[in-house]
């Protein structure tokens, strides 16, 4: 038997859920209009209104998949999303104890991320030249140029479709903020945005951080960091609670995160394989 949940339910859908990026993770897309589906042993996740968004159509496994168990965790996913050219299996377990070679034989990279928390930042640094504010949702102005930005680290393959697909990403993300859940932010430099994040308020009182991008050029400066607490402080003063972020443990972002007061909590795993080229 199955069940499907939507928005509202959303305390009742990351119950029993032990990470708290995952949990944040799932409240953040299904207040987007992505749904979750309850099977014996996982859950289904999909996000109509972005097909080709890869974790938001996705399963969440609870525990570690037993040795020998891959192919069939792969068959499941692809009988859950029979359109979806990637596989992408998000592990509710900090350690599942993953062999790589299995996962290789059958085209699936392991990926391992850390859950961070604070329950309050340290203080804003002002940047000179560099102004730290929300991105107003009724204008068009600085959402198209946030994409443009993105678009910057883009690498080969189709820059029209990951265009497309960074408009339908950032359209979810407007519509939060308009709605009210939260802000999406952005350091300027006159009118260019050169640093980007979200963070949105959740129905279990957490608030998760989305997204957080730099322009290359603006990178070394400080200016992710104090956007980072401009928004934490921003939104704990308007009633957030536990501040929740997820960041490549060998990546240069989670020092920065640390030194704003952010602590590790969980590891997360996953397997991932992008669509053939």
């Amino acid at each position: 038997m199955s069940s499907s949940s939507s928005s509202a339910d959303g305390p009742l859908v990351v119950a029993g859920i032990g990470s708290p990026g995952h949990a944040t993770g799932l409240e953040i897309l299904l207040l987007q209009g992505s749904t979750v589906e309850r099977r014996p042993g996982y859950r289904v996740v999909r996000t109509p209104a972005n097909p080709t968004y890869h974790w938001g159509n996705f399963l969440l496994v609870d525990r570690a998949p037993e040795p020998g168990s891959l192919a069939a965790w792969v068959s499941r996913f692809r009988a859950e999303h029979p359109t979806a050219a990637h596989v992408a299996i998000a592990i509710d377990d900090p350690e599942p104890r993953l062999d790589p070679a299995e996962a290789q034989e059958l085209g699936l990279a392991v990926e391992h991320d850390q859950t961070l928390t604070a329950s309050r930042l340290s203080p804003v640094e002002p940047i000179d030249g560099v102004d730290l504010r929300a991105v107003d949702p009724g204008s068009d102005a600085p959402w198209a140029a946030l994409v443009d930005m993105e678009l910057l680290d883009f690498e080969g393959g189709d820059i029209g479709g990951h265009r497309a697909f960074l408009e339908r990403r950032y359209a979810g993300h407007r519509a939060l903020s308009a709605a009210g859940h939260g802000s999406w932010y952005a350091a300027f430099v006159g009118d260019r945005p050169v640093s980007t994040l979200g963070l949105f308020r959740l129905p279990s009182g957490r608030a998760r951080y989305q997204q957080v991008m730099t322009d290359p050029a603006y990178r070394q400066r400080g200016i992710a960091g104090a956007l980072l607490r401009f928004a934490g402080h921003d939104q704990q003063a308007q009633g957030a609670g536990e501040l929740v972020i997820v960041a490549d443990p060998e990546g240069p972002a989670i020092g920065v995160y640390r030194r704003a007061g952010f602590v590790d909590v969980a590891p997360e795993w996953a397997l991932y394989a992008a669509p053939p080229e």
